[in-house]
């Protein structure tokens, strides 16, 4: 994960890396925040949640058994979505589960996951 400070973006429209994360093996799909914390899901499976003050990784999930193609904020909650056929419910503050839904078909994107919550 890359974080940028945009507002050290140039006229020519570039800005330089200010933070490189480390902790999924493939590709970021989604990335959601809240005041404190990023939330970040990949093709690896996996959920990270990172620090925004410290620039650090707090906790890496893998709930799920295929991509993390959606997180979407409910409140205090954030909820993923997977071609697993679940949407795992989480709570933000502490990173642990509090619902799992199985459903009859893939969740592939933010909007399919909203109308099935």
């Amino acid at each position: 994960l890359v974080l940028f400070e945009l507002s050290k973006l140039t006229t020519e429209k570039k800005c330089e890396p200010v933070v490189f994360l480390s902790g999924h093996s493939k590709k970021i799909n989604i990335i959601t925040t809240f005041p404190d914390t990023i939330w970040s899901g990949s093709d690896d499976n996996s959920i990270c949640i990172w620090s925004k003050r410290k620039n650090e990784l707090i906790k890496k999930i893998t709930a799920h058994t295929r991509p993390v193609k959606c997180l979407v904020k409910i409140k205090q909650f954030i909820a993923s979505g997977s071609p697993d056929c679940t949407i795992i419910v989480w709570d933000s503050e502490n990173g642990l589960p509090v619902a799992e839904l199985e459903l009859e078909g893939e969740v592939l994107s933010n909007s399919q996951a909203k109308k099935m919550l």
